[in-house]
């Protein structure tokens, strides 16, 4: 697998040019400090507008993903996991084994389809997400799991980039790493999303499904990396770096802005006063005792 390398821009060499040029790169920006964050949002709505008046498709929107340590990689949590589920349809069957005792233990439904109905309409499917429209509530279903700790082939991103940030600074007053990261992602630039079976390809599954309430309140996306296997046509989950190191100039841009990680106290702060902090955006108990212990000893003069 080509790791993807990323090409250092200054802030203000951002441009839609710059990110849909033909070398095809992956972009850091390394921010100075956290005021300088708002002026990358800002650069990002100023792009969108650019591909608004130039899409011949239609365009996607920037999906935000923060990290603790900005020399991490995008990886979902079943990379992480062991021993390593080769494709989707060998994961289904696995998240689908479990699907009674999880029914019985949380008062949930969800009408799926067992693992052979799934595979034949897979292999049928025009493109991946057209199979969970067909029966939406295996999206949701796999979005439950991936929200409880399941572990899952699903990227998790949302359409807010200070939430994002709230996730790469919640713990950073424990870390020691220099820089935090907040990842843009877009799908496509008016251009449309081009596909080839043989190669990994990130698929966007959209916000809307039924599932655990912090999804809407994190503003949720998903994504999910696949390559159609030639010898049997299944779907090989593959990482998004893959993805990412053959991507076309006009689809699957990422930008990585990084941070000091010092800056936490002022980004806490900052988001905690916009009513962003572990108890507002996961909603449990245990949440407000955190939110309440990093206001009052951390940020609390």
């Amino acid at each position: 697998m080509a790791i993807p390398l990323f090409k250092r821009v200054p802030l203000d060499e951002l441009t839609l040019r710059t990110i849909t040029d033909r070398s095809a790169e992956l972009f850091e920006v390394g921010l100075e400090d956290w005021s300088q964050f708002h002026r990358a949002v800002e650069k990002l709505k100023f792009i969108d507008q650019e591909i608004a008046d130039t899409a011949d498709l239609g365009s996607t929107n920037w999906l935000f993903r923060g990290q603790a340590n900005s020399g991490w990689k995008i990886t979902s949590a079943l990379e992480r996991f062991a021993p390593r589920i080769a494709t989707l349809e060998e994961y289904y069957a696995h998240a689908y084994s479990p699907r009674y005792v999880i029914e019985s233990s949380t008062g949930e439904k969800w009408d799926i389809r067992p693992p052979h109905e799934f595979d034949k309409d897979l292999q049928q499917a025009a493109a991946v997400p057209f199979v969970f429209n067909a029966r939406p509530d295996e999206y949701s279903y796999l979005v439950y799991l991936r929200h409880h700790g399941f572990p899952s082939p699903l990227i998790d991103w949302t359409r807010s980039p200070y939430i994002a940030a709230f996730f790469a600074y919640s713990d950073a007053f424990q870390h020691k790493h220099e820089r935090v990261a907040v990842f843009a992602y877009l799908e496509a630039t008016g251009r449309g999303k081009a596909t080839s079976p043989g190669n990994p390809t990130i698929y966007s599954l959209g916000p809307y499904t039924r599932t655990a309430p912090r999804h809407y309140i994190q503003q949720a996306e998903y994504t999910i990396c696949l390559r159609r296997q030639g010898s049997d046509g299944r779907h090989e989950i593959s990482e998004h770096t893959d993805a990412f190191a053959h991507r076309d100039s006009t689809q699957d841009v990422l930008v990585k802005f990084t941070l000091p990680r010092s800056e936490w106290r002022k980004a806490l702060g900052y988001l905690d006063l916009h009513n962003m902090n572990a108890h507002t955006l996961y909603g449990s108990v245990d949440r407000l005792m955190e939110a309440v212990a990093v206001r009052e000893m951390l940020l609390t003069d």
